[in-house]
């Protein structure tokens, strides 16, 4: 059936390239999608395309979300009724909702959204109430979804098809064959007889499915999913275009199935596998229709096809009986290919009047790629057995939109009434692939708009005439109502919202529209106070006030302050924390952070807010005090000192949260600790929990190092406030013991002052370190020279030349390179001498020959002195003469002044 629209030629060419083009989109939307439906799972869309088309905003996701409740007795202008292809349509509007089909035989009725259009993109769900009653149970009702492109659909075929498979059927009943729904992508059977997953091959009805027989006791009231259209196969045959596919996908009894199966699934292979029925078992159909959810004959559907990661939708199926929520079809797995049978084909042509002896089945290859968009719609059909087939209130969201809730608000005839709706709505957040969050906080506060009672938005600020203005403050997301003057009506407004992150920013999530409903009120008081209370940590409190609500409802919000009174947030129940929303305010283990807090309530829904005194919780403390010790105040340098910490909890209450930090300075290396409780992890020893009285004790092996500070001081915290602040530190101060050692020098033999130089001496040589030999670099030698002696910086000692002789001292200072305060001082000695020696020669004539004539051949006997005039002892004295051969010697050692008269001597010839 083609709707036409009353707008004119142009308008009609304009919404024509309009459409055009948002179907280019769509389409360029659906490539993307299949191309990398994993990340578009994941992320979504956040963007949004603007169109004008017959006045309604198109965007990415198109005319979501939708809702219509069916209740007016009209016919929605955006409902189209579906001429059926034999008989006629019966759907009639009434105040109770669609009627489908009147409680007679042979009855069809079938409508679909018109100009509305559903993308595919990121799933559909669908929600409305429905009742199949009044009559002998038959057939049921269906939903379909069909690709938008269609733009003017042939419903199905009428009977168990329910206007969504086809009728194949022989020459004898040509009038009654009958295609499939066109552009059909998937049919959703509440199937109450059960012929709409049947396979039939009769020659007034022939279709594939699931053969009865094998469906003993579970044959009725079944949820069965249909998939999409398929392909033209042998049209001479009967198979052409419309008359395949739409093969039963999964089907499920909701009632029992002792005696046989009450499943049938599609598997892979193309073949069916069965299972059992329901393991709480109700039925699809009532006696009679309830509007009440707490009726038993209440019924509601809620069918969701969400993205699936690899293409396809999960789809699934519920059903509300009364106050219970039945998953029928749990995430089914609607791919973009299967497989399937064409279980009903006959070896002759169904363009006969004997269709003949019947052929083997044939497994075929059907796409089901999703459509860019969908359109809605829904087909009844009753036969030889009878049902009335009704649906209202329906909702068609994008999976995972913002949700929200009708609220009430009182108010002065003489005043203004608030309300806060978003507290109980919700939005979502997260990857719409996995299980995104909702929350309230969610919601994005300036997406809020008022809607009139046509739908059409009007920002955050709504004057009706004859009553008053709603406002609404996108800050805290508040919603106030002022009167105009007189008026003592019970006004309503709707609304709806979003979310904050994409893709449920989108207008496409925003939330069916919610009421807020304000009622008049007399003024409220308070005639009894919350007092003020004084509790130990980890008990409980209850804070309560006793108010008057006057003519109307009290809405109680609790509010707390943990800065005396200067900001106040509400509280939220959880935790600690309960009855936030009510007269009294239940406080459970109450840990001691709450120390100090103030609390107030806030009443209003009455002719004014009013707000209560405020009361203080005190909770008791807990004195910490932490004690430092030290194994050896004066230890030397590179020894180990243990400090042991003790932690006390001094009471009266438990600490909790306790922590001991001990930065140790750079004057130690740590090398171990042993915790009586707890962990220590550098700086920080982590105790927990001490109770009253209770102790802990840490020890600390440190290496004491040469340089850097030796004062450690610990510090102890915790989560409760402490009255008495100077036990919370403790400090110990080590002196390292000074281990370095000068020892005095001398020369172990005279240096000859003439000639100078070394000494002989090095005055590292016999120092010590820690008591110990070191090397030259350990240490930093300073010394100023004195007199003739210079100190090295090798250490090293040297005399200057042309001294005199004599006893010379100088000193010297030698610090421990890695600590310069680590030093020590002494002398040197040294013993200077300047060598003398005399040599006197003496002749004493000897005449050999007697002749007393000194002449040849006589000799001459010589002796020599020789005397040390120097102040040294001289040794290795030898004399010599070139005249003569010299006897003696050489002299091993001459004392100074010492003379020596007998040691040489000579002759000369």
């Amino acid at each position: 059936m083609r709707v036409l629209s009353d707008c004119s030629q142009e308008e009609n060419w304009c919404n024509f390239i309009g459409f055009t083009f948002i179907t280019l989109v769509l389409y360029f939307l659906f490539i993307i999608q299949r191309i990398s439906k994993i990340l578009h799972s994941k992320f979504g869309f956040a963007c949004m395309l603007f169109l004008l088309v017959n006045t309604v905003n198109a965007q990415i996701y198109g005319s979501f979300p939708y809702a219509e409740s069916f209740l007016s007795g009209v016919k929605p202008p955006e409902m189209s009724l579906l001429a059926p292809q034999f008989g006629d349509n019966s759907a009639n509007f009434f105040t109770r909702g669609v009627q489908l089909t009147p409680a007679e035989p042979n009855k069809f009725g079938a409508i679909y959204i018109n100009n509305k259009q559903f993308s595919s993109v990121n799933g559909i769900e669908i929600e409305f109430e429905y009742g199949m009653y009044g009559g002998t149970g038959a057939d049921g009702l269906c939903v379909f979804l069909f690709d938008a492109a269609v733009a003017s659909p042939v419903v199905g075929s009428v009977g168990g098809s329910l206007g969504y498979s086809y009728r194949r059927v022989n020459n004898q009943f040509a009038d009654q064959r009958q295609t499939g729904l066109t552009g059909a992508y998937l049919g959703v059977g509440l199937d109450n007889l059960g012929n709409f997953k049947r396979r039939t091959n009769q020659p007034l009805e022939m279709i594939n499915g699931v053969l009865p027989g094998l469906l003993v006791k579970g044959y009725q009231s079944h949820v069965t999913l249909r998939g999409a259209k398929g392909k033209s196969i042998n049209p001479a045959m009967g198979l052409g275009d419309g008359f395949t596919g739409y093969p039963v996908l999964i089907t499920q009894s909701t009632q029992s199935s002792l005696d046989g199966a009450g499943s049938a699934k599609l598997e892979d292979s193309g073949d069916y596998s069965y299972g059992s029925g329901f393991a709480t078992p109700f039925s699809l159909g009532t006696p009679s229709f309830s509007p009440f959810p707490g009726d038993a004959n209440f019924r509601k559907a809620f069918i969701s096809l969400i993205p699936h990661p690899l293409g396809g939708f999960k789809v699934t199926v519920k059903i509300q009986h009364g106050l219970t929520i039945s998953t029928v079809i749990d995430n089914y797995w609607y791919k973009t290919s299967i497989k399937y049978e064409e279980n009903v084909i006959n070896k002759n042509t169904d363009y006969s009047n004997d269709s003949g002896e019947e052929d083997l089945p044939v497994t075929y290859t059907l796409s089901t790629e999703v459509p860019a968009s969908f359109r809605l719609g829904f087909g009844a059909s009753t036969g030889d057995q009878t049902n009335i087939h009704l649906i209202r209130k329906l909702q068609v969201t994008l999976p995972f939109s913002a949700k929200s809730s009708d609220d009430v608000l009182f108010y002065c005839s003489n005043g203004s009434g608030t309300v806060y709706p978003l507290v109980n709505d919700i939005a979502y957040s997260g990857p719409i692939s996995g299980t995104p969050l909702a929350s309230s906080s969610n919601i994005d506060l300036a997406s809020f708009q008022f809607l009139d009672a046509a739908g059409f938005p009007h920002g955050k600020s709504y004057f009706v005439a004859n009553q008053g203005t709603w406002s609404y403050n996108s800050n805290d997301g508040a919603v106030l109502f002022t009167p105009i003057a007189g008026y003592t009506g019970t006004p309503t407004v709707d609304y709806d919202i979003k979310g904050l992150s994409a893709p449920y920013n989108d207008d496409g999530y925003r939330s069916i529209p919610a009421k807020i409903t304000a009622n008049v009120s007399s003024p409220n008081s308070i005639s009894s106070q919350p007092v003020s209370k004084t509790i130990t940590q980890g008990t409980n409190s209850v804070f309560s006030v006793v108010a008057n609500a006057g003519s109307g409802v009290l809405n109680y919000q609790w509010q707390v302050s943990n800065n005396n009174g200067v900001n106040w947030v509400d509280v939220i129940d959880g935790g600690v924390y309960s009855g936030a929303k009510t007269s009294s305010l239940n406080l459970t283990n109450v840990p001691f952070s709450l120390n100090g807090y103030l609390f107030r309530v806030t009443i209003s829904g009455s002719c004014q807010n009013v707000v209560s005194d405020s009361a203080i919780l005190n909770i008791a403390g807990a004195d910490l005090s932490v004690v430092k010790s030290v194994s050896n105040l004066s230890p030397i340098t590179n020894s180990n000192v243990i400090f042991t910490i003790t932690a006390t909890n001094r009471g009266p209450s438990i600490a909790t949260g306790v922590k001991v930090t001990d930065l140790l300075p750079l004057g130690y290396t740590f090398v171990s600790s042993t915790a009586s409780v707890g962990n220590w992890v550098f700086p920080d020893w982590s105790i927990g929990t001490l109770s009253n009285g209770a102790s802990a004790t840490l020890t600390i092996t440190a290496k004491v190092n040469a340089i850097g500070s030796h004062v450690n001081t610990a510090t102890i915290t915790g989560n409760e406030s402490d009255s008495i602040l100077t036990n919370n530190s403790s400090t110990v101060t080590v002196v390292p013991a000074k281990d370095i050692n000068a020892v005095p020098d001398t020369n172990a033999f005279p240096v000859n002052g003439i000639i100078g130089g070394p000494t002989g001496i090095n005055v590292l040589g016999n120092d010590t370190l820690n008591g110990n030999p070191f090397l030259p670099f350990h240490v930093v030698l300073t010394s100023t020279p004195k007199g003739p002696l210079t100190v090295n910086s090798d250490g090293t000692v040297s005399v200057a030349p042309n001294t005199d002789s004599g006893t010379y001292t100088v000193d010297y200072t030698i610090c421990e390179a890695l600590n310069p305060l680590n030093c020590s001082s002494t002398t040197v000695t040294v013993n200077v001498f300047i060598p003398g020696i005399e040599l006197l020669k003496e002749g004493t004539y000897v005449d050999n020959n007697g002749d007393g004539i000194t002449n040849a051949g006589d000799t001459i006997h010589y002796t020599f002195t020789v005397k040390n005039t120097g102040n040294v002892t001289l040794a290795g004295v030898v004399v010599s003469d070139p005249k003569i051969t010299v006897v003696g010697g050489p002299l091993a050692a001459l004392a100074a002044g010492a003379s020596d008269t007998t040691t040489f001597s000579g002759d000369y010839t």
